[in-house]
């Protein structure tokens, strides 16, 4: 007698079931996961310009003619925009007395609420409009 095997339509189904669930329930965490390491790496880097805008300003005493390919020939860093960030150093003050540090989210999901900024100041004062930006104090 032949003996029928594989499986019937309601254990695929089952099997099909269970996978959209873990699908749904890991997918938006992964997402949120990445979304928040992208927003590290911009703070990370806007620290890093930092240190170089305070470098700039001890050789020129003044934080005028910032910008980030100054602090990159004055520093010996080399922060370049990527895929997912712009960066701007620009001075602030009548006499640049200090500095305003500008990444801007190029891509991904937040481009239509109009959250793509993180931005600090000489003054390590943090602010934008991107989420999950908390990256608290030095």
């Amino acid at each position: 007698m032949h003996k029928n095997t594989g499986f019937t339509l309601v254990e695929i189904v089952v099997v099909c079931a269970i996978i959209a669930i873990l699908l749904a329930v890991g997918l938006p965490s992964y997402f949120r996961s990445t979304e928040i390491a992208k927003c590290q790496q911009a703070t990370n880097t806007l620290k890093t310009l930092s240190d170089g805008a305070f470098d700039f300003y001890a050789e020129n005493d003044t934080f005028a003619g910032l910008s980030v390919a100054a602090i990159n020939a004055q520093s010996g860093i080399s922060i370049v925009n990527n895929a997912d960030w712009a960066y701007v150093a620009a001075p602030t003050g009548a006499m640049g007395t200090g500095f305003l540090l500008t990444s801007t989210r190029l891509r991904g999901p937040h481009q239509t609420d109009g959250n793509t900024t993180i931005l600090l100041d000489q003054d390590y004062v943090w602010a934008g409009t991107y989420p999950y930006t908390d990256p608290g104090n030095f």
